[in-house]
């Protein structure tokens, strides 16, 4: 009897450990960044000045975007990249946010603090262990 407590006490432990973290990551969304070529980037919409992009960071290889937006939880948004490095050092890859977003419609809900993460690993450049990422007026350091 004591060993069947004991089975059933541990898979009740992993079973919140399980549900804990599940409710940690549900906020999340996680992307991988495309590349477009110049042209097609160029086309595609930019943000729209009602879509707040709270916080930008790097953990490993995410870059980690905070928005709020007034839309759908199901918003899709997209890590563009033209596939090229800038010649200097570090390497300097330049990225691009868009989203399918248009207010109004049938989404008009009030999105606060959504995380969305981008997997980067393929701005990694082969010679070296860093890449600067530029964002906006923003530049942010990837090392790996």
């Amino acid at each position: 009897m004591k060993n069947y407590n004991s089975i059933l006490f541990v898979a009740l432990i992993a079973l919140a450990c399980f549900s804990i973290s599940c409710k940690s990551s549900k906020n999340a969304s996680m992307y991988s960044v495309k590349k477009l070529s110049n042209d097609e980037i160029e086309k595609s919409m930019p943000i729209p000045d009602d879509v707040n992009i709270e916080d930008i960071s790097i953990n490993k290889d995410e870059m980690v975007f905070i928005v709020s937006y007034r839309g759908c939880k199901s918003q899709v948004f997209d890590l563009y990249w033209n596939g090229s490095f800038a010649k200097s050092l570090p390497p300097q890859a330049t990225v691009f946010l868009h989203t399918d977003y248009k207010s109004g419609g049938d989404c008009n809900e009030v999105i606060t603090k959504r995380k969305i993460v981008f997997s980067i690993k393929d701005l990694k450049f082969a010679s070296t262990n860093e890449v600067q990422i530029n964002f906006t007026k923003s530049a942010f350091s990837y090392k790996y």
